[in-house]
């Protein structure tokens, strides 16, 4: 009898040891997934934990994947990086695990197809470009009525003042 008492005394003690370990563990689990010592511990939080686990992880990726697509576009010589970084089509690009960007040069070249302004010096008249022999307000002013067929309210506003200045200079 008194060594069956003593194996169940050290049963009993090894179930508190136990049950305060688990205990402690399940307070850092809560800590972790950020619930509160007092909150239950439920499957909704792990799910919510997981998907918020996640969702950074893809946001993180993702920005050090555009800063990766930046500099290499800043690499580009003879470009306007400012211009390609807003025209470009990112669905077109892919950057893998390794960090090497795959098909940058070819979506570069479609957009320069389409853009060939991107290049850096590549100098575009619109749709009517001014003679040789036309003076500054002329030249501004063919560009205000591209800017008017385009929609571009910035450039209007810009383009009006410039306009504006150059008729004061004369």
């Amino acid at each position: 009898v008194k060594t069956i008492r003593e194996e169940a005394k050290e049963n009993r003690l090894a179930r508190k040891a136990a049950e305060e370990e688990r205990d402690n563990l399940a307070l850092k689990f809560k800590d972790v997934i950020g619930l509160k010592p007092e909150d239950p511990l439920k499957d909704e939080s792990i799910t919510l934990y997981k998907e918020n686990l996640t969702k950074n992880m893809n946001a993180a990726l993702e920005k050090a994947n555009e800063r990766l697509l930046q500099a290499e576009i800043k690499s580009l010589d003879g470009y306007d990086v400012k211009l390609v970084s807003r025209l470009l089509d990112r669905s077109k690009v892919t950057i893998e695990e390794d960090g090497t960007i795959k098909g940058l040069k070819e979506a570069i070249t479609a957009l320069e197809e389409e853009f060939p302004q991107i290049r850096k010096g590549t100098q575009t008249g619109g749709a009517n470009p001014p003679p040789n022999n036309a003076t500054e307000v002329e030249v501004l002013e063919q560009k205000l009525k591209q800017a008017h067929k385009d929609g571009d309210a910035l450039s209007i506003v810009s383009l009006t003042r410039q306009i504006f200045e150059a008729r004061s200079k004369k």
